[in-house]
């Protein structure tokens, strides 16, 4: 709709497009946060190999956690959420960023 030459836009459609911004926004400074602070690898191919990380974050797709089985079949994972295996310092953090069969070993938890 126009008004004297000038778009009008819902109140509505424009807090659908800050909500969108500030989603766009988060997404590109994790993605950041993942190029700067660790070096991307192949994830391990097994859960045994798995318990061999020893920096204190690991960033993982969840199909490749799925995969090598550090989340039960059947279980239902949500962005962010982490695995600990019994035992060891290493959280393995769960994000659609990383590429399926990659992982990032870190130091640093994304905030």
């Amino acid at each position: 709709m126009t008004l004297f030459g000038y778009t009008v836009i819902k109140q509505s459609a424009l807090d659908n497009l800050r909500r969108v911004l500030a989603e766009e926004q988060e997404k590109s400074r994790r993605t950041l946060f993942l190029l700067q602070n660790g070096t991307l690898r192949d994830a391990p191919k097994s859960r045994v190999e798995a318990m061999n990380a020893v920096t204190k974050y690991v960033y993982i797709n969840p199909l490749t956690a799925h995969n090598i089985g550090l989340i039960p079949p059947g279980v239902k994972t949500t962005e962010g959420f982490y695995i600990q295996l019994l035992n060891k310092p290493t959280k393995w953090i769960l994000t659609d960023l990383m590429p399926e069969g990659t992982a990032i070993h870190t130091n640093s938890l994304w905030e």
